[in-house]
């Protein structure tokens, strides 16, 4: 478990590190976009028993936490930057995979539509 948590966060070290300031394009999601939609889709899932806006930021702060390392600076840039769109997200519903998609276009990570 240590040693796949360890490539992850290397891999993820590594796709931080390509992060670009503008927005990708349709089709050219990016490091930045995967990265987005992979932690928020784990940190959704983990804090799937919150129930408020305020709950969920606290859990996914305490997600971020828990990975550390030079990803968790990225981490808790996406949930402070983003959590209102997580939160509308996480109310419109869906698979915790979709709903990172969303929050992570609204916040300008990714190519997709942002449901607004």
């Amino acid at each position: 478990m240590n040693a796949l948590f360890f490539v992850f966060a290397i891999f993820a070290a590594a796709m931080v590190v390509t992060v670009q300031s503008e927005r990708p394009q349709p089709g050219k999601e990016g490091a930045a976009c995967t990265l987005c939609i992979t932690l928020l889709s784990k940190g959704i899932d983990y804090c799937e028993s919150a129930t408020t806006e305020i709950a969920v930021k606290e859990s996914l702060e305490l997600f971020c936490q828990m990975i550390g390392g030079s990803v968790e600076a990225f981490c808790e840039q996406i949930v402070d930057n983003g959590i209102d769109y997580i939160w509308n997200a996480i109310q419109n519903g869906g698979t915790p995979d979709h709903e990172a998609s969303q929050a992570c276009s609204c916040i300008g990570l990714c190519p997709y539509q942002c449901p607004s």
